[in-house]
């Protein structure tokens, strides 16, 4: 790049054959399950136990719908934040990205064909490729992808939010997920390195601290084949590969599971009446986990529960709104997440106990 602009395009040293052989050289052996791991992956379910403790819809901010729509999405569809950038909200027609169905929603990514002569792959042009990818419901409920989809794709649509341009499709839309305000004042769509650090920060949450954003394309996918072997090719759709030899090579890794129990065979046996669900197959070893003395149906009670309700520090939950609880204490007046709301009733409680 550097002597293109430099020799005003006349030399293009870096386009030469020898360079770019040596560059996909170093690409193709590199080993890219490697990077930001330790040898193995984390359990993906750690990810839903995380986005299970932000609480129920609609007691969220915007900022935290954002966030558990974009950790469920990346892990149920084993893509990378490049793929989340590239994800408009296109919702019919040909241009569709993403398809809502009464079994989940079906997601569209994009990105460039292989030009290379030894690629694996049949149609290769110049242009773009996409595959669709089947997202089923799942339980529990509260971390449903399509469900969280759908209730932030309608907390964040309108006439605040900017239209960027799709090459792949010639068209203008609306970016999946937004990042900051742009000169006219409309929140623009998300850069590739604002969303792998959302998604970055939720893992170290969620104690997945080895693994990088990228990780999750070959986590998701090695545990559904760790777990039911026969399921190989339902990971490589979930990957987008078209042959297992790039999984093997390159992303299949063994997975540190949650629960070592085995799972039932009905869990990931194809039945003519019954469609395989690969998500749910990524929830296997799920358990809740909410702050100590507080129960998991009690932690997902609505707002309207709280408002007007003293706590056991004596603290009173005055009213919320746009997911903040603003909770009255004497001489001052505090204001809480759902989340915090629920660890400061936990440790009241606790203290109370050990009296």
């Amino acid at each position: 790049m550097a002597c293109t602009v430099a020799s005003d395009g006349k030399v293009q040293q870096g386009k030469s054959k020898s360079v770019t052989t040596l560059l996909k050289g170093f690409r193709v052996n590199r080993p890219i399950r490697q990077k930001g791991t330790s040898g193995e992956y984390a359990d993906v379910v750690l990810l839903y136990e995380e986005a299970w403790l932000y609480g129920p819809t609609e007691a969220l901010t915007l900022r935290h719908k954002k966030e558990r729509a974009l950790m469920l999405l990346a892990a149920d569809t084993a893509c990378r934040p490049s793929d989340l950038s590239k994800l408009f909200r296109v919702f019919s027609g040909n241009q569709a990205q993403i398809v809502f169905f009464d079994g989940g929603v079906r997601v569209r990514f994009f990105y460039p064909k292989e030009t290379d002569p030894g690629s694996s792959r049949q149609n290769t042009t110049n242009y773009y490729f996409s595959k669709w990818i089947v997202v089923h419901h799942t339980k529990p409920a509260s971390v449903s992808t399509p469900a969280v989809l759908k209730e932030f794709l309608l907390a964040s649509s309108g006439p605040d939010y900017a239209q960027h341009y799709l090459q792949q499709l010639d068209s203008y839309a609306q970016p999946f997920v937004h990042g900051k305000k742009n000169k006219e004042g409309k929140w623009a769509g998300a850069s590739v390195d604002h969303i792998a650090k959302v998604i970055k920060d939720v893992m170290l949450n969620a104690d997945m601290k080895n693994m990088t954003a990228r990780s999750l394309r070959g986590a998701s996918p090695s545990k559904i084949y760790q777990l039911f072997p026969e399921m190989l090719q339902q990971s490589l759709d979930l990957g987008r590969w078209t042959t297992s030899k790039t999984f093997f090579d390159h992303y299949c890794c063994p997975v540190s599971m949650r629960s070592s129990d085995k799972p039932p065979a009905s869990l990931g046996v194809t039945r003519p009446s019954l469609e395989v669900n690969p998500q749910q197959v990524l929830r296997w070893g799920f358990k809740p986990n909410p702050p100590p003395r507080v129960a998991a149906r009690e932690y997902y009670f609505l707002p309207s529960h709280w408002v007007s309700k003293t706590l056991p520090d004596d603290g009173l939950v005055e009213s919320f709104e746009d997911g903040i609880y603003k909770v009255r204490y004497p001489g001052k007046c505090d204001e809480l997440f759902h989340y915090e709301l629920m660890s400061r009733i936990s440790e009241a409680r606790q203290a109370k106990h050990s009296r």
